[in-house]
Order: structure tokens, then sequence, then C-alpha cells
């Protein structure tokens, strides 16, 4: 099922970008995965520009533009590109004049400005009417896994926000995930994944996983096979089918 394996995804992507954080004593990589870039966009003419790093992946952003207009920036039917800016950046430009007609079909004289929003986890898991982790990434997050899940004909129920907490409940016994908690109120700080047996957490704040084998199997062998102390400043604890990482600072 598709579900699995972009949990699975999520796992595995967590995981590689933090051994590789963790070799490198560099968590920015890492700490991206919390909350998403974000490049403010102004209209300069005809045209929607930004600033962006030189090497980075504008074609995974999603594209603001004034309050309504949301979408991923590889799908918007216009003339896009890059412009050198200096040796450590590019411009980013869009080409306004034909937002207007090909995509807006309406005066756009007070749309100026804008953002190109990036995050890792936006290859995952996606909303079905907009694209709004800027604001609320967990709040993003528990949306966009109760529609994956009720796409697969998982049956949910999604419980109230508490304290900076987002629940979905899974009401089938089959599947081996009983809730997902999302936590964190101006980041992403925590992912729980309780089955019935075993918990599974990406703690982004504390700088530690714990990988149980029905939650992540792939990851879960991969670490299995690993030594305890082989992967640099890194320690992993290895109890039955739960594998906890944690960074050795």
């Amino acid at each position: 099922m598709s579900y699995k394996n972009n949990i699975e995804k999520l796992f595995f992507v967590t995981l590689g970008t933090f051994i590789t954080s963790s070799y490198t004593r560099d968590f920015t990589l890492f700490d991206i995965l919390r909350k998403p870039l974000n490049f403010p966009i102004v209209r300069k003419g005809d045209m929607f520009v930004t600033k962006i790093p030189k090497g980075f992946p504008w074609q995974e952003t999603i594209l603001l533009l004034g309050n309504d207009f949301v979408t991923k920036t590889k799908d918007v039917p216009v003339r896009k590109g890059l412009q050198k800016s200096d040796d450590n950046s590019d411009l980013f430009l869009i080409d306004g004049s034909e937002l207007r007609t090909k995509v807006f079909g309406w005066n756009d004289g007070e749309m100026n400005s804008g953002m190109l929003s990036y995050s890792p986890i936006y290859r995952f898991f996606t909303e079905p009417f907009f694209f709004n982790m800027h604001d609320d990434i967990c709040r993003y997050l528990s949306k966009a896994v109760s529609y994956m899940l009720r796409r697969e004909g998982v049956n949910i129920e999604v419980g109230d926000q508490v304290a900076g907490k987002y629940e979905i409940l899974v009401e089938d016994k089959k599947f081996p995930f009983a809730k997902f908690v999302f936590s964190g109120s101006e980041s992403f700080d925590l992912l729980e994944v309780i089955g019935s047996d075993q918990v599974s957490s990406i703690d982004l704040s504390a700088r530690r996983l714990f990988i149980a084998k029905e939650h992540s199997p792939v990851c879960f062998m991969a670490l299995s096979k690993t030594g305890e102390r082989s992967l640099k400043n890194i320690f992993l604890n290895k109890a039955g089918e739960r594998i906890e990482v944690n960074y050795e600072g």
C-alpha cells in the first residue's frame, strides 16, 4: 500500500539526513524538516522575483502569490528560471504576464508579493487542496497524513488540537499503526507512531529516533546490521524489535 511506502520514505529520509548531519556535526539540513525554508517574492514590473542560494532545488518548492494562489512551482505553465545574482546566489524569476493570461484570468494588479516555500516533506505528503506548511507545519502534516490514509481506505478519526498536538486515531485493528501524534507549535518537533506493540518516534528537537520493525522495516533491517558505534557521532541502542538512534555531540 502506498501509505506504508510514504511512511517508510519519511523514516528513510529522516534517518539518512540524521546520519549525514551527525557525521558533519552540522544539523542545518536536519532542521529544515522542522520548519520549511521561505523566500519572499517581490514583483518587479511583469516579473515575480526572489533570491535563492545557488544549487537550491526550486523545482521542489511551493509557490504562493497573494492570498489565493498556491501550487507546486514546477507545475506552473509559464516561463520561469534562474538569473545569476552573485557568486553565492541566483535570482528566481517567474513571468507575471504569462501568469495573467494562462493562469489567473483576472486583473492581478494588486498581487505584488508572495513566497517560495521548501521542505523535503512536500515530496511525500500531498494535501488535496492547498499547501499551508508555512502557517502551521504540524497541522499540515496531520491533515496530509489523514488524507493519505483515507485515500487508501483506512478508517481514521482526527482528534482536536491540544497544546500543539495533533492526533490521528486509526480505527482498523489490522494495520500496524494505532495512532499518529504530531507535536510542535512553531515547528515540527516530534512525530510518534504508536502501534499495538511498539512505538516509533522522530524527535527532531532532541535529535533522537526510535525505529520499530513493524513501522519501518527497511530502516530497522539496515540498522540491525550496523554496529552500535559504527556510525560517526551516533550510538545505536538495540532492544528487541526497536532501535534507538542517538546523536553523541
